[in-house]
């Protein structure tokens, strides 16, 4: 399942030119069809910017679909004389389009419907729609191609042999992404890296494996937030060279590099490990992602894990903080001596009083202009009040 992106856009530029808009139906009727065959595919469109593509093999799947990332991307990654990728006649002037691609298949368990109108159904098609979302998730700009884990074991076994051009150039490097759930199925998947510019992947994915075992066996204890640090300081150890701003310093930093971001990860380690100072390893994880937010082009797929990871330990430290108040509150005697413990009685006093002026405060009737105050504040923060449920591609 391949989606063109940009194609809404491009119909809403073009509608006071429809010859552009038929020059793309052309493109993706014949000249698209025409790449398919070459490639021993079929390709039918679906639904304005989807391409639905059938191949008899791994290879052919992924030939076909970095044949098709070619033409509309106006690149040579393929680089096959034998399939022409270069635009002809008018389709010259259509701009670059960016392509995400999902790849299944090759499990003999898993049915291909056809239906009486000829139309394709099943897991099958829903797992490729659904591999193909999620190369738009993690590539929302730019062309990316998301495998099942199945297909690239048969690319594996179809290559033993007789090389296909992909193989023997090895132009494909297979990242492993972990698992994503479909209607209660688990499918492991590989990012298909093709661009010279994207094989810096390659560089981290031992570290990226071991947090997806480390995750799978869920060994929250130490091993996770290990992983998670070593990974994120090895994809930037990697990556080119950057320099942010973080929203508040960090370890006394004002700017971040990729050698300080390094330094950051080893003291979140140490906070966890040798410190068993949980508060401030978790606030770590957060500003962490900050900082990579503000990293260009930082690969969407270790952010989703850090996001994931993050939210898991801070609600354990919700848990930890309250769990060890109490502990605090039933030692405070023998934690606190002399005017430690006088001091602790009265800022525990202090802050129940305090609290309950604020609220004896609130309600007071000598505050003037309260809901004047309520409603100018909605004025003034109108734009952060928008709300609009979604649903599909943004």
């Amino acid at each position: 399942m391949l989606d063109i992106h940009g194609y809404t856009q491009f119909c809403m530029d073009s509608r006071k030119n429809l010859s552009m808009m038929h020059t793309l139906d052309w493109s993706i009727n014949h000249e698209i069809a025409n790449i398919s065959t070459r490639c021993h595919a079929v390709s039918q469109r679906e639904r304005g910017d989807e391409i639905v593509v059938v191949a008899a093999s791994a290879t052919d799947a992924l030939m076909v679909t970095l044949c098709i990332i070619d033409y509309f991307g106006k690149t040579n990654v393929v680089d096959d004389p034998a399939v022409p990728t270069k635009r002809t006649g008018p389709a010259e002037a259509l701009p670059v389009f960016k392509i995400t691609a999902g790849i299944t298949g090759g499990n003999t368990q898993s049915p291909l419907i056809i239906t009486e109108k000829g139309n394709l159904s099943g897991f099958l098609l829903n797992s490729g729609a659904r591999l193909q979302t999620r190369a738009n998730e993690l590539s929302p700009k730019d062309s990316r191609v998301m495998v099942a884990k199945q297909v690239y074991m048969s690319y594996l076994k179809e290559n033993e042999k007789d090389k296909c051009l992909l193989f023997r150039a090895n132009k494909v490097y297979f990242l492993d992404t972990g698992q994503i759930e479909f209607k209660g199925v688990q499918i492991p998947t590989c990012e298909a890296i093709f661009r010279d510019s994207d094989r810096y992947k390659e560089k981290f994915s031992e570290e990226l494996t071991k947090l997806f075992g480390t995750i799978q066996n869920k060994l929250w204890e130490q091993r996770i937030f290990i992983d998670m640090m070593e990974l994120l300081a090895k994809s930037v150890q990697v990556m080119p060279p950057f320099t942010v701003i973080p929203p508040k310093p960090i370890n006394r930093m004002q700017t971040i590099t990729n050698e300080s971001f390094i330094q950051i990860c080893r003291t979140a380690i140490r906070a966890y490990i040798t410190d068993e100072d949980y508060n401030t390893a978790v606030e770590t994880l957060r500003s962490i992602i900050g900082i990579l937010e503000q990293v260009p082009q930082y690969e969407r797929l270790l952010m989703d894990y850090l996001r994931g990871v993050t939210d898991k330990y801070e609600m354990l430290l919700g848990y930890y903080n309250e769990t060890i108040e109490k502990e605090i509150e039933a030692r405070s005697n023998v934690i606190f001596q002399g005017n430690y413990f006088k001091a602790w009685n009265a800022a525990k006093n202090a802050v129940n009083v305090y609290e309950k002026l604020k609220a004896m405060g609130r309600k007071s009737p000598e505050v003037p202009k309260k809901k004047a105050l309520w409603f100018n504040l909605i004025k003034q923060y109108t734009d952060k009040m928008e709300f609009v449920l979604h649903s599909g591609k943004k």
